[in-house]
C-alpha cells in the first residue's frame, strides 16, 4: 500500500545507484507544494514516543529529538525502492565508505 505523503516527493527524489543524498551532485529539482497534512495518514498526531539521541552516522552528533509515531506507517515495496537508490543504502550500510 503507498503512503499518500510519500507519492508526493518519490519521483521527484534523486537518482544515481550507489550515491547519497548529501552529494553535491546527486540534488532533486523538487521545489513543491507539499502536502504536510497528508502525513499522519489519518492517524492521531499527539500519539507518538520521542527520545533524545543522537545522528545514526558519524560524528553521531548527539543533537537529535526523535519521534517515532506509535502506528507504524506503511509503504509500497516501490516506494521503499525508490529511497534506498535514493539515499544509497541499497547494500543496507548507511554509514560513510
Amino acid at each position: 500500500e503507498s503512503d499518500p505523503f510519500l507519492a508526493l516527493i518519490e519521483d521527484h527524489l534523486p537518482s544515481g545507484s550507489g550515491r547519497r543524498l548529501a552529494e553535491a551532485t546527486n540534488i532533486s529539482a523538487f521545489t513543491g507544494p507539499l502536502d504536510f497534512g497528508l502525513l499522519p495518514g489519518g492517524e492521531p498526531v499527539n500519539q507518538y514516543f520521542t527520545y533524545e539521541g543522537s545522528l545514526t552516522t558519524p560524528p553521531c552528533s548527539e543533537v537529535v529529538d526523535w519521534y517515532v509515531a506509535a502506528k507504524p506507517k506503511k509503504v509500497s515495496a516501490e516506494q521503499l525502492r525508490k529511497f534506498k537508490v535514493a539515499i544509497g543504502t541499497m547494500g543496507g550500510n548507511f554509514r560513510p565508505p
